[in-house]
């Protein structure tokens, strides 16, 4: 894979797949693992009208967010042309949204989903440690934290991911039958905007921003 140079550093191809990686592993949270089936069993035959539009506003949307905020420099460049306390109000807002709802959302997910949906027998509490210790592995180190993800935690992402694909494919629990809402595409707009990823973009965007450029 060709090199190629920005700003004087050389950009490895290497480098671009890791942070690629680790974009997806950041913003594949339990929203995405729970509520895009549930759009799809909603839409029914009308399935492509669904993935439209869960693709818009759980795909582009959050990736649209992110470039918006990199041609502006940051959060605090776009929200001071509102008032001067909306970043604060803005930040303190998400933060609370995560704490209370994204956090908990996703290590009951891993948890009850997970494991405990294949072994019901497994303690609650030393599984939520365990999973808060290992997230806590990842994150700690804001200047590493993308490269973490990218090398160890999505490739194993990723290979689930393939896997449950494949079952689904050769394995289906069923057919697809008639949408059960009236609009599966309005439907699957609007259900997109629960899997937070909007909200991952304006949090992380300073770690996203100061990762590429310090890949060149």
């Amino acid at each position: 894979m060709n090199n190629h140079s920005s700003g004087g550093k050389a950009i490895r191809g290497l480098d671009v797949l890791i942070l690629g990686f680790a974009f997806f592993a950041t913003y594949f949270g339990a929203g995405n693992l729970i509520f895009p089936p549930q759009l799809g069993l909603n839409s029914g035959s009308d399935f492509l009208s669904g993935l439209a539009g869960l693709t818009l506003s759980g795909i582009f949307l959050p990736i649209f967010t992110l470039i918006v905020i990199g041609l502006n420099g940051d959060v605090h460049s776009i929200t001071e042309r509102v008032g001067k306390n909306t970043y604060n109000v803005l930040l303190a807002a998400l933060m609370l949204v995560c704490t209370f709802v994204s956090i908990p959302r996703t290590c009951a997910t891993a948890i009850q989903l997970g494991i405990q949906g294949n072994l019901p027998a497994a303690p609650f509490i030393p599984l939520v440690i365990a999973y808060f210790v290992i997230s806590f592995f990842f994150v700690a180190d804001q200047n590493n934290v993308m490269d973490r993800m990218g090398k160890y935690l999505t490739p194993l992402l990723a290979l689930i991911l393939v896997i449950v694909a494949f079952v689904g494919i050769f394995n289906p629990l069923g057919t697809p039958v008639a949408p059960a809402v009236d609009h599966p595409f309005v439907n699957a707009f609007l259900g997109g905007y629960n899997t937070g990823d909007v909200l991952v973009s304006f949090i992380m965007a300073a770690v996203f921003i100061s990762s590429i450029y310090g890949k060149g």
